[in-house]
């Protein structure tokens, strides 16, 4: 059984030797970096703003039309 330190290990010697051998074209690693980014801060700012609007009155139809698609986001990803 693989720790989570000799698994990250793994991955990036695979990385690097896909590098090396051209699987991956140029800028493949960026935008794999930018997805997994979108997806971790996306949802996070997500629910902070939930967690946020929850806690203080939703005053007008704008904060709970807000609020609304908000959650379906969160929902969604």
């Amino acid at each position: 059984m693989q720790t989570t330190a000799t698994l990250a290990v793994h991955i990036r010697l695979r990385i690097r030797f896909h590098r090396q051998h051209g699987t991956f074209a140029p800028g493949t690693i960026e935008f794999l970096g930018f997805t997994v980014a979108t997806w971790v801060v996306t949802p996070l700012f997500t629910l902070i703003y939930i967690v946020y609007a929850t806690r203080s009155a939703l005053r007008n139809a704008y904060d709970q039309a807000m609020f609304a698609i908000e959650g379906l986001i969160l929902i969604g990803m």
